[in-house]
């Protein structure tokens, strides 16, 4: 999902582009640290969004015992 963010960010040209980048990304926008630059707009991810879905990103196992 932050890709697929991230990649309609890169080509906004908006004469409002933090409306538009809060119209785009909705409650994923604090996830991002974003500002108005020009007609777009510049941004990057906030560190503990990326560990969080790095830590989450585990093995997981279910064991069961058949009685």
């Amino acid at each position: 999902m932050i890709d697929s963010l991230s990649k309609r960010f890169d080509g906004m040209d908006s004469p409002d582009p933090m409306r538009d980048f809060k119209a785009i990304a909705g409650k994923a926008s604090k996830s991002f640290e974003a500002g108005p630059n020009g007609r777009g707009i510049s941004y990057c991810i906030r560190n503990d969004v990326v560990s969080f879905a790095e830590n989450r990103a585990g093995t997981f196992v279910m064991l069961s015992v058949a009685g």
